[in-house]
C-alpha cells in the first residue's frame, strides 16, 4: 500500500520500469542519502508479518542491546527490542521464522541485486548483508538498568558499524511514526522527519545519517544492513570514518583491551567467553613488561649496503650466489666435482655469496693510521663501520657516545685471516687478526665504557649478540643496566682451507644452492655479510609503573628472547627439537603474548635435510596447536644470501622488523617439492614463495638461530608499519556527500541568490534565449521541457538571465539530484541533461556466462576487458513530444535540480516533429554556420545548396547553432562511397566529416533527413551536384 497522505514516495513501484528501480534509487541515495520507496505490500501481508511477530514472545526470540548499539540500528525507543531472524542461506524447511517474513527478508536480499549495479554512483563497494532484524518501538523502562556490554556483543554491532553502507528498512505497522534523519558530518543541517506508514521502505546511508525512529504504539520495522567487504589494515591519515554509536564502541574497546592486559597473569588460561581475536589485538596494542626499542640498523651484504635497499631488492627473490671470484683466490686448485674429493683436501663446492669493497675503509673516520688499519683483520675494519652506523643511524655521533654505558656485543669467530698470506704487520701483528680484540677496539675506538665482549657460538653468534645486548639493557633490580647496547655480526669468506671440513660433514651444497626446505637440499653456500643493530630501551618500570619511551624513531621492538643449549642429545651438533620449542615457548612467554600471535618466523633454514624436518615440526609445534588453523609463515633468508655464519642471525632478525615497517614479509627461494620428511600435509604452515602481505597494522615474527655446539637462540620481535615507507591512504574528500538535504539548514550568500528570477537556457532552443522559471513556493521553482526529436535536453540555469552567473552541476551530461555549483561566469561545458533514451549499462562479460543472458554489445576496454553492454529502461525514459517538470529546489544552503515526466494525455498523445533548426559548417566556410532550408513537401528534410571551390571538400551538420550538437558519419573523411551511419547529435567526435569530390567551381546541394516515431530516429545526409559553373 502506498504511503499515507503527507509523505511522498520518491519510487512507487509498477509506476516505473521494473529495470530503473535501482538506478532511481541509487540516484536518491546520491542525492540526499535517503530513499522512501512504496513497494505495494499488501494488507494481508502485513497482518500476517504481524501475527508472526507476536509468537517472538513465545519463541524468547527478543533481547534488549545496549544503548550504544540501539543508536546505531533505530534508536533507543525505534529498537527497544530487536530479534534477529536466521539466515537467508538457510533452507526454508531448517528456519523457524514464519513464512511471511522469511518472504520479506527475501525482498531486502532482492533490493540488494537491484542497486547493486549501480553503487560506483555513490563510490561504495558492497559484499554481502547482514540478518534482518526486527524491531520493536516503545519507550525504555526508567527502572530497568541498560544492558551491559560485552565483548562478544560489541565485536558483532562494531564489525557492522564499521562497514555498513546501505540500510533497508520495511515499517510494518501497525501505526504510524516518524523517521528522524540528520546528516553526521555535513554543518548546518537541521532534522528532517520522514512520516512512516505501515508498508513503506526506507532505504538509507546508514554511515552518512543518523536514523532514529519513534512511533506512539508499538509500532514494528525490519530492517537489514548491507555491508562493504574487510577492512584494510590501512586507515586513512584522519583514521577509519566511524558513526557516534562506533566510536563509542570502539573507545569501548580499546579501554577494555587496556583492562585486560593489565589484568592477565604470565600463566593465565585465556578466557573463553572473550573472543580469540580480542586477544590477538589487546596483545598487538598493548604491551606488558619491559621490552626493548631496536633503535637503528646497519648491514653490508652481498649488493647492498642499507637495510632498506636489501629489504626492497629482497621482494624480488635475488639469488645472490655466484662463482668464487679471483679476487678471493683461484678455486681451481681446490675444486673437483667428486664428492669424495674431500679426502684428498679438496671441495666440491665452487659457489659463494660476495661481498665487494671489503677493503675499502675511512680510518681517518676512527682516528686510525693507514698501517694499523692494513694489518686488521677485513672483519674488524666492518665491525667498525657498521657498528658505528647503527648508531649513527640511531641519531649518535661520536662525541656523544664518549663515556656513555654502551654495552658492545660481537658475534665473530672467524679466523681465515689468519690463514691468508700479508705483509709484515709488524706491531699492529697481535691486534689486527686477534678475535678478542674485534669488540674492544669497537669500546676504544668509540669512547664506550660498557660490557663490551667477542662471542663465538657458529651460526648463532648473531642471534646471541642481540639476546646478550637486550639483557644488558633491562632493568633487573638493584644491577646496572647498560644505557644501550649494540650488536654486531660479522662474516667473511677469505680462504677455502675449512671448505674440505665442510664438505666431509655434508654440510656445503654440491649444486651451489641453499634449498631451505627443498625436496633436494643438500646444504648450504657460505656468503659474505656484516649487520648490526643499536639497542635502547623501550620501556621500563618507574617507581612501580610501566613507561614507554616513545619520542625517539624505533624501527621495532624485541618483545622476548630466549637462550638455551641442547645438553646431552644425539650428537654434539645434530639440533635438538624438544631444546628448541622450549627456547621459542619460553620467548614468548616473556612477552607475554599467546603463541598464536605470532605470524611468521625467519627459519634457520641451513638446508640440511633432516635439520629443515626437525625445524619445521619444531616451529609448528611451538606455534600453533590442533585447534588452531592460522597458518605460520615460514620464510629462511639463507636461500638468498646463502649461510653468512655470525652474520646470519642479524640479518634473519633486521629482515623480520624491516618486513612490518613494509607490511609484508619477502619470498623464500629455490622451494619447488618441499621435504617428504616435513610434516605439513593439513598443518598451518605457509611458505613464503612469494611476497606475502601481514594481515595487520602490525606484527610480532620470530628469529630462529642455533649452533654447531647445541645453542638455540629465538629472538621475537614486532614491528608495524612505516607511514613514511607505506603511506596511508589519503584522506576523504571535504566535498559535502549529500547533494542535497531536504531539511535544509544555513543559508545562500547574497551573492548567489537572484534579483528578480531565475531564469532557464537549454537546447530545446537558441542557447542564449534565457526563460523564466516559475516559483512554486517553499523555495522550489518549475519549467516545463519538451522533449526534443534527440530524445534528450540540456540544459543550465542563469541568476535573472545573466550568462555569467550560470548554476551547474560541475560535470556535463549530469542526472537530476545533482549537487549546484555557482554562479559562474563559465560553466565549462557543464550541464544537466534529460534524457529520454535508454541508459547503457556497462559489466564485465565474464559475469554473463552461463547465465542465458545475451547483451546489446560486447566492447573491450583499454585493458583487454570485455565489457557487455545492456540497455536500461530508466523512470526519464520518453519519446519526443513528451514534456518533463524541471525543478530548482532551494532549503537553507541546500540546492539541487530534480525533474520528473509529466503523464501523458492519454486522448491526444505526443506527436513527434522535427522542432530544431540545422546548419552546414564547411572547410569552405572557415567552419562557420550556414543555415539549412526546410523543405516545404517533405517533413524532415532539410538542404543547403553551396558553391564549392575545391576538390576535396569537409562539412559537419550541428543543430540550434549548438557545437555540443554535432551530427556527423561513423568513420572519417567519409566520402559516401559506402554505406554509413550517421551519429549524433553530441559533441563526441568533433573529428569525423563527410567528404565532398567534385571539380571546383561546381554546385552541390547537400540534404538532410531526420524522420523521429515514438521508437525510432532514423538520420540520413547524401549530396548531389545540382549544376555546373
Amino acid at each position: 500500500m502506498p504511503p499515507r497522505a503527507g509523505t511522498k514516495a520518491d519510487v512507487v513501484l509498477g509506476e516505473i520500469p521494473s529495470e530503473s528501480v535501482g538506478l532511481e534509487i541509487v540516484h536518491k541515495l546520491a542525492a540526499k542519502g535517503f530513499c522512501v520507496v512504496a513497494p505495494g505490500f499488501s494488507q494481508e501481508t502485513l497482518d500476517t508479518a504481524l501475527d508472526e511477530i507476536r509468537l517472538f514472545d513465545k519463541q524468547q526470540k527478543w533481547a534488549k542491546v545496549n544503548a550504544i548499539i540501539q543508536d546505531g540500528l533505530l534508536g533507543t525507543e525505534g529498537s527497544c527490542k530487536i530479534a534477529e531472524l536466521e539466515s537467508p542461506d538457510l533452507d526454508d524447511e531448517v528456519r523457524s521464522d514464519g513464512e511471511v517474513l522469511m518472504r520479506l527478508d527475501y525482498t531486502l536480499t532482492h533490493v540488494g541485486f537491484r542497486i547493486e549495479p549501480y553503487l560506483d554512483v555513490l563510490g561504495v563497494e558492497v559484499s554481502h548483508r547482514g540478518l534482518a532484524v526486527v524491531h520493536q518501538a516503545g519507550e525504555p523502562d526508567e527502572d530497568e538498568e541498560s544492558v551491559a556490554l560485552n565483548e562478544t556483543m560489541v565485536m558483532k554491532w562494531l564489525a557492522q558499524f564499521l562497514r555498513h553502507k546501505i540500510m533497508v528498512i520495511i515499517f510494518l505497522g501497525p501505526t504510524s511514526g516518524t523517521l528522524e534523519l540528520q546528516p553526521y558530518s555535513a554543518e548546518d543541517t537541521e532534522l528532517h522527519e520522514v512520516l512512516t506508514t505501515p508498508g513503506m521502505m526506507v532505504i538509507l546511508r546508514p554511515d552518512l545519517m543518523s536514523h532514529k525512529h519513534f512511533s506512539p504504539g508499538r509500532s514494528t520495522a525490519m530492517s537489514s544492513f548491507f555491508l562493504a567487504g574487510h577492512l584494510s589494515k590501512r586507515a586513512p591519515l584522519e583514521g577509519w570514518p566511524m558513526i557516534p554509536p562506533a566510536r563509542e564502541l570502539d573507545e569501548w574497546t580499546l579501554n577494555r583491551l587496556k583492562v585486560l592486559k593489565e589484568q592477565s597473569p604470565e600463566d593465565a588460561v585465556w578466557n573463553p567467553d572473550v573472543p580469540r581475536n580480542w586477544q590477538h589485538a589487546m596483545n598487538h596494542i598493548y604491551h606488558k613488561g619491559q621490552m626493548i626499542a631496536v633503535r637503528g640498523s646497519a648491514i653490508k651484504s652481498s649488493a647492498c649496503d642499507d637495510m632498506d635497499t636489501f629489504w626492497q631488492v629482497s621482494t624480488a627473490g635475488p639469488d645472490y650466489v655466484v662463482d668464487i671470484p679471483h679476487l678471493r683466490w683461484d678455486h681451481s686448485e681446490v675444486y673437483d666435482p667428486d664428492l669424495e674429493s674431500w679426502r684428498y683436501f679438496k671441495t666440491y663446492c665452487r659457489h659463494v655469496s660476495i661481498m665487494e669493497g671489503i677493503e675499502l675503509f675511512d680510518c681517518k673516520l676512527f682516528n686510525m693510521s693507514p698501517n694499523e688499519a692494513r694489518s686488521m683483520d677485513p672483519h674488524q675494519r666492518l665491525i667498525l663501520e657498521i657498528g658505528y652506523a647503527s648508531l649513527h643511524n640511531m641519531g649518535l655521533r661520536k662525541n656523544s657516545l664518549v663515556n656513555s654505558a654502551c654495552g658492545v656485543y660481537v658475534g665473530c669467530g672467524n679466523i681465515e685471516w689468519s690463514m691468508m698470506p700479508k705483509e709484515d704487520s709488524g706491531a699492529f701483528g697481535a691486534t689486527g687478526g686477534a678475535l678478542s680484540i674485534s669488540s674492544g677496539r669497537f669500546s676504544f675506538t668509540l669512547g664506550l665504557k660498557g660490557p663490551s665482549m667477542t662471542l663465538d657460538t657458529e651460526s648463532s653468534s648473531g642471534a646471541t649478540a642481540v639476546y646478550l645486548a637486550a639483557e644488558s639493557i633491562m632493568k633487573k633490580g638493584r644491577a646496572a643496566a647498560n644505557d644501550l647496547a649494540v650488536a654486531i655480526g660479522s662474516n667473511l669468506v677469505l680462504s677455502p682451507v675449512n671448505w674440505p671440513t665442510l664438505c666431509a660433514t655434508n654440510s656445503l651444497s654440491p649444486e651451489g644452492r641453499c634449498m631451505t626446505f627443498n625436496a633436494s637440499a643438500s646444504g648450504y653456500v657460505r656468503g659474505d655479510g656484516t649487520a648490526a643493530t643499536a639497542l635502547k630501551c623501550l620501556t621500563e618500570f618507574v617507581d612501580g609503573d610501566l613507561v614507554t619511551h616513545d619520542d625517539d624513531q624505533m624501527l621495532g621492538a624485541i618483545a622476548g628472547t630466549t637462550m638455551n643449549n641442547n645438553g646431552r642429545s644425539a650428537s654434539l651438533t645434530a639440533p635438538n627439537g624438544p631444546a628448541e620449542q622450549e627456547a621459542i615457548a619460553d620467548a614468548i612467554q616473556n612477552a607475554n603474548i599467546c603463541i598464536f600471535d605470532v605470524e611468521s618466523v625467519e627459519a634457520f633454514g641451513s638446508a640440511a635435510f633432516l635439520e629443515d624436518a626437525i625445524e619445521v615440526s619444531s616451529l609448528l609445534r611451538a606455534h600453533r596447536t590442533e585447534d588452531v588453523k592460522d597458518p605460520l609463515a615460514l620464510t629462511a633468508v639463507k636461500s638468498s644470501v646463502g649461510n653468512q655464519v655470525e652474520t646470519s642471525g642479524i640479518t634473519g632478525f633486521l629482515k623480520t622488523l624491516f618486513s612490518a615497517q613494509w607490511g609484508v614479509m619477502t619470498p623464500l627461494l629455490h622451494l619447488m617439492q618441499s621435504n617428504p620428511h616435513m610434516e605439513t600435509v593439513d598443518q598451518p604452515c605457509a611458505f613464503a614463495t612469494e611476497c606475502m602481505e601481514y594481515k595487520m597494522h602490525s606484527t610480532f615474527a620470530g628469529t630462529m638461530s642455533r649452533g654447531t655446539g647445541g645453542s638455540n637462540v629465538y629472538l621475537l620481535s614486532w614491528g608495524q608499519l612505516n607511514p613514511e615507507k607505506v603511506p596511508p591512504p589519503a584522506p576523504r574528500s571535504t566535498k559535502e556527500l549529500l547533494a542535497f538535504w531536504p531539511g535544509g539548514g544555513g543559508q545562500l550568500e547574497n551573492e548567489k541568490l537572484p534579483s528578480k528570477e531565475y531564469t532557464i537556457v537549454g537546447s530545446w532552443g537558441q542557447w542564449p534565449e534565457p526563460m523564466p522559471m516559475e516559483p512554486e513556493g517553499d523555495g522550489v521553482y518549475g519549467f516545463t521541457v519538451t522533449l526534443g526529436e534527440n530524445r534528450w535536453e540540456w540544459f543550465v540555469i542563469w541568476l535573472d538571465g545573466d550568462s555569467s552567473k550560470v548554476l551547474h552541476p560541475g560535470r556535463s551530461h549530469a542526472s537530476k539530484d545533482f549537487p549546484v555549483l555557482g554562479p559562474t561566469d563559465d560553466a565549462e561545458g557543464a550541464c544537466w541533461m534529460i534524457n529520454g533514451r535508454p541508459e547503457s549499462v556497462y559489466v564485465p562479460y565474464e559475469q554473463l556466462e552461463g547465465t542465458g543472458e545475451g547483451p546489446v554489445e560486447v566492447l573491450e576496454d583499454l585493458r583487454g576487458q570485455k565489457l557487455a553492454t545492456f540497455s536500461v529502461s530508466t523512470a526519464d525514459e520518453g519519446s519526443p513530444g513528451d514534456q518533463y517538470r524541471v525543478h530548482l529546489r532551494i532549503a537553507g544552503k541546500w540546492r539541487t535540480v530534480t525533474w520528473e515526466r509529466m503523464k501523458r494525455d492519454q486522448e491526444a498523445p505526443p506527436q513527434p516533429s522535427i522542432s530544431g533548426k540545422y546548419y552546414i559548417a564547411g572547410d569552405w566556410l572557415s567552419w562557420e554556420l550556414s543555415e539549412m532550408q526546410a523543405d516545404p513537401d517533405t517533413p524532415g528534410l532539410f538542404f543547403l545548396d553551396v558553391n564549392l571551390q575545391n576538390a576535396k571538400n569537409e562539412f559537419q551538420i550541428v543543430r540550434n547553432k549548438d557545437w555540443s550538437q554535432i551530427i556527423y558519419p561513423d568513420v572519417r573523411l567519409c566520402a559516401g562511397d559506402r554505406a554509413f551511419t550517421v551519429l549524433g547529435p553530441d559533441d563526441m567526435d568533433a573529428s569525423h566529416t563527410w567528404l565532398i569530390h567534385c571539380e571546383p567551381g561546381t554546385l552541390q546541394r547537400i540534404e538532410f533527413q531526420r524522420t523521429v516515431s515514438l521508437d525510432a530516429d532514423v538520420m540520413k545526409v547524401s549530396w548531389r551536384r545540382v549544376t555546373s559553373t
